[in-house]
């Protein structure tokens, strides 16, 4: 294969401004010169791409209509197919300027993180592909009037505005620099690139790929519905309200303020109070009717209350064990894992289909899916949550019914933690402090028609001040390695009343979770005390904000890497006057979480191992995810307090907002006088 720097280049070049070419042969030397770089490509039976056709090069595609997805699991099943690197190129270059680009770049995507002779190889972002999808129109006009006014080097940044999709008049714009993260929702576009939920075995099959489909959307959507509660306590919102009565109108309205080049036409909005119809025919690819959502529900409440089974070939699957959340995440989502897709039906997707096309359900006025149809940008609208908080409900249903951990299963013996604090740079001890950061991206790569050279953009995000947990250990047995799970929660709800522990259990984040092992000097010894150290930087659930908005040649396996919660967004905002959290620090018994398996660390990229799992490896952790909160309480346990064991800390905790916005250069003089 091309050896991966050479390589690099001809990737951006696929993935960049796809305009179909009219010109070949000598009209292209002469219109461009003899001075243009060229590439050849290996000479190959020309493939038939027919069955893409019925999507336009300039409309949508979307990953939760079936159509489209029957043409991306063909497409990608066509790049999959070739013998060698030589031929995807030029299988690529041809299939480039004669498909959906949004079709394109997603079946391409999935193809290189998919074969063994790609798999290490960077990817663009998808941010650097497809600016429009994160950044305002008209942030892009003026970035796109800059590049062709300026050269490369004079190029001011062009800066995007904070709030800019509602005014102080709507309530659900105190949360805009959560929802409208970029990091937030490329990391939800990047698990679905990782995570398919269509296509051959060898795509889709990953270990325990339902439950991560459930964590990840428990953990980062549907506990971002519990984390999106907790930003909304440190703003003074109410906490989300599940999407449940269909005849009801949605009371909140979201006008995106994006734009789509490839149709050079905006995202529609969705008014306030908008009824989702009883009857929805959403253009030519899909005909569902929101009784379909409401016939489908009750399914799987149905068969929880009746033994945990699913029908499935005339057999019965059980789901009252530890693999049933497997099953239920699978079917949940009707991934090709699904027991019975046939029967429990396509809830999850009709959902956003539903919502996407509210505002124009009977395609009177030509109208495309709003931003719930696209998963790189439906967590920017605040009935995202109210949905996942819906769908998160079948899965609360079905832990509840499990019996709570035995004291046997949460205990280490002979293991204690005596204490834990939290150090934040500039010398608070149990404080998070949090403030806005402005960082610059460059999205030369998807302005079309502009010189080359970066073009960058200036945004402003939540960010945190670094800290280090300390973890006071004593052993009274023989030495012992331990994972070390750490959470953090409110202890309030927004009334003000201390949440008892079977309310709080569905606000806990995960923070971090690491092995103590020799090799980090972090062993358990026997008959003797041990303080652990762990930087806020090193936690296993996120990825670092310059990789998330990195750009082609750095590390490899760049898309993969990618994938994991944005570690600006590690830490909730908190408030001036500081929310009160507890900070809850466990270490489990590592021989009883160990997968056996070899070394997994160079098996690609395992910066977000907790949220994303471990590429060709099975999950490395072998509790159920969410552990140890994801069952009820044992018998009187009412509080977390009454939970605790030797082996487990509680920590009391605030979390403050400095109301400045600072700079990378600037931030860390500013955090030493804090």
């Amino acid at each position: 294969m091309p050896k991966k720097e050479n390589f690099s280049p001809l990737l951006t070049f696929l993935f960049q401004n796809p305009l179909y070419i009219r010109f070949e042969g000598q009209k292209l030397a002469d219109r461009f010169g003899d001075e243009e770089n060229v590439v050849r490509v290996k000479k190959i039976p020309l493939p038939d791409f027919t069955f893409s056709e019925q999507l336009g090069r300039r409309e949508g595609f979307s990953l939760f209509i079936q159509s489209h997805v029957s043409m991306a699991v063909q497409l990608v099943e066509t790049f999959m197919s070739v013998d060698t690197v030589e031929e995807l190129l030029s299988l690529a270059s041809y299939c480039r300027d004669r498909v959906n680009p949004y079709l394109f770049g997603y079946a391409l995507s999935v193809a290189l993180m998919h074969r063994n002779d790609t798999k290490y190889l960077s990817l663009p972002p998808h941010l650097q592909a497809f600016p429009e999808k994160f950044i305002s129109e008209s942030a892009l006009s003026l970035a796109t009037e800059e590049s062709s006014i300026a050269n490369d080097a004079e190029r001011l940044p062009v800066e995007l505005p904070t709030g800019r999709t509602a005014s102080d008049l709507e309530p659900e714009n105190k949360l805009w620099y959560f929802r409208e993260d970029i990091g937030m929702n490329l990391a939800h576009w990047n698990w679905h690139l990782a995570h398919p939920a269509r296509g051959e075995t060898r795509v889709v099959k990953k270990d325990r790929r339902g439950e991560l489909f459930y964590y990840f959307h428990q953990q980062i959507l549907a506990r971002l519905v519990q984390l999106y509660n907790f930003e909304r306590f440190c703003n003074n919102l109410p906490r989300t309200k599940k999407l449940g009565d269909w005849r009801s109108p949605i009371e909140e309205g979201y006008f995106p303020k994006l734009d789509t080049l490839v149709s050079s036409k905006n995202w529609p909005p969705r008014f306030s109070n908008i009824r989702l119809r009883v009857g929805i025919a959403i253009i030519r690819i899909v005909l569902h009717t929101i009784q379909d959502i409401i016939e489908l529900h009750p399914l799987f409440f149905r068969f929880m209350s009746i033994m945990e089974h699913l029908p499935f070939k005339r057999k019965t699957v059980s789901l009252n064990n530890s693999r049933g959340i497997n099953i239920l995440g699978n079917t949940v989502e009707s991934s090709v894992l699904s027991v019975n897709a046939n029967f429990y039906g396509n809830l999850h997707n009709f959902g956003h289909l539903a919502i996407a096309f509210c505002h124009d359900p009977d395609n009177r006025f030509l109208e495309s899916f709003g931003v719930m149809g696209d998963s790189a940008t439906s967590m920017r609208d605040p009935v995202f949550y109210r949905w996942h908080a819906f769908i998160n409900g079948i899965f609360v249903e079905h832990k509840n019914s499990l019996p709570p951990y035995t004291k046997e299963k949460l205990s280490f013996t002979d293991v204690q933690v005596l204490w834990t604090e939290v150090n934040t740079l500039g010398g608070s001890k149990n404080k998070f402090i949090t403030f806005l950061q402005q960082s610059d991206i460059d999205i030369s790569g998807g302005l079309d028609f502009t010189p080359k050279g970066p073009m960058p953009i200036r945004i402003t995000h939540l960010q945190h001040a670094p800290f280090t947990y300390r973890i006071r250990v004593a052993n009274k047995g023989p030495q012992r390695i331990g994972t070390v799970r750490i959470f953090l929660a409110p202890k309030e709800d927004e009334r003000g009343h201390t949440m008892t522990f079977n309310e709080q259990r569905h606000f806990w984040i995960e923070m971090d979770r690491f092995i103590a092992t020799n090799k980090l000097l972090l062993s358990i010894v026997r008959n003797g005390n041990r303080t652990l150290l762990r930087r806020s930087n090193e936690s296993s659930v996120t990825i670092p904000l310059e990789r998330t908005f990195s750009s082609m040649g750095k590390t490899g396996s760049q898309q993969y890497c990618s994938c994991g919660w944005p570690h600006n967004l590690l830490v909730p905002k908190g408030s001036l006057q500081g929310i009160e959290a507890q900070l809850f620090v466990m270490i489990s018994d590592y021989e009883t979480d160990r997968v056996n398996q070899g070394d997994v660390s160079q098996n690609g990229c395992a910066d977000s191992p907790a949220y994303c799992g471990v590429r060709d490896a099975r999950y490395p952790d072998k509790k159920p995810m969410g552990f140890p909160f994801d069952r009820p309480g044992p018998r009187g346990v009412r509080f977390i307090s009454h939970f605790l064991l030797p082996n487990m800390a509680l920590t009391p905790i605030k979390i403050y907002f400095k109301n400045v916005t600072l700079t990378l250069q600037t931030q860390s003089l500013a955090i030493a006088d804090w």
